[in-house]
């Protein structure tokens, strides 16, 4: 199946098919054209609208940084480089250059940050 050789399909069903065998012989380009396609004529269709979605993702979004969040940044960086040693092989939790909380796993340390106290908590295992 080329990509001269779309045919007009007549149902979403028909799309997802062919995107299907497209993929299954590693033909993406063809398989990306017939998403947008299928997506054209039938964008409530809840597979085809799937099929388009991983095949031709939104472009990310670009958050801009504040100097607030840059500066949290450098000071968990930098707690991390200091303490290294001491968590080693452990899940911690800093905020703002601070340990907050650190446990032997991720779901304990969950549950000691709490889920009303994680904002703006990076949580990392230290290697």
């Amino acid at each position: 199946m080329g990509m001269d050789n779309l045919v007009a399909y007549n149902s979403p069903e028909e799309y997802v098919a062919a995107m299907r065998v497209a993929l299954w012989d590693a033909n993406r380009p063809l398989a990306i054209r017939l998403a947008k396609l299928a997506i054209k004529h039938f964008p409530e269709h809840e597979e085809v609208q799937k099929f388009d979605y991983v095949l031709n993702p939104p472009p990310p979004r670009v958050v801009p940084s504040t100097p607030e969040r840059r500066q949290r940044v450098l000071a968990d960086n930098q707690w991390i480089r200091q303490h290294r040693d001491e968590y080693k092989n452990r899940w911690v939790g800093i905020r703002n250059g601070e340990l907050v909380a650190e446990a032997g796993s991720l779901k304990e340390l969950i549950e000691l940050v709490g889920d009303d106290n994680n904002k703006d908590v990076l949580i990392t295992p230290i290697y």
